[in-house]
Formats: C-alpha cells, structure tokens, sequence
C-alpha cells in the first residue's frame, strides 16, 4: 500500500499554534477532552502530544520539538557537538590527550 500524499495530509500535525494553545489549557487545568474540543481535534491526538512532549518535571513543552523556530538545524552539528562533549570527558578523565605524540 502506498503512502497517503497531498491533500488528505494537510492539518495532520499540530502547528505550533495549537501546542501553544494545549500548553494553555494544561496549565489551566483544562482536560485534554475540552482541549481536543476547542482545537477540533481528537483526544487520543492531544494526550500523544502531551505524553511526547513532557520535561523531566512532568510539565508539558509546546517547543520541544522546535529547537528554534524560522532557522533549519542540522542533526550531524549535534552529533560532532556530542562527540566534542564526550572527548573532552574522556580527556578530562584520562589526564591526557590521546592524539598527541608521547615524546
């Protein structure tokens, strides 16, 4: 079967609109149904995006998944940065570095 395209995709995911919008509620105290309501969109679509998007304190983020907004990130900058993190842990660590000539 091949995958849907075109118009039957448009509005299937959340604008950062509408996660402000469930950021709102949530602080509010509003459920997610009422939420759902609102937005006309369907509940199990607001309790997947709360449950994707909480911190490590429970609270949910409308930006979790928009790093910054208007500019493109590349994931290979982020691995070289984890990379970078981890040899200079490594390094630290040993108390010397690897890549120099023992004289």
């Amino acid at each position: 079967m091949r995958p849907r395209r075109g118009r039957g995709l448009r509005g299937r995911c959340l604008s950062f609109g509408e996660r402000e919008e469930i950021a709102v509620g949530r602080a509010a105290g509003e459920s997610m149904r009422s939420i759902a309501d609102r937005l006309g969109r369907s509940a199990s679509t607001i309790s997947r995006e709360l449950e994707r998007n909480l911190d490590r304190q429970g609270r949910y983020r409308a930006t979790a998944l928009v790093p910054s907004v208007g500019t493109k990130t590349s994931s290979r900058t982020t691995l070289y940065a984890v990379r970078r993190t981890m040899y200079d842990v490594i390094t630290r660590r040993l108390g010397s570095n690897p890549n120099s000539e023992a004289t």
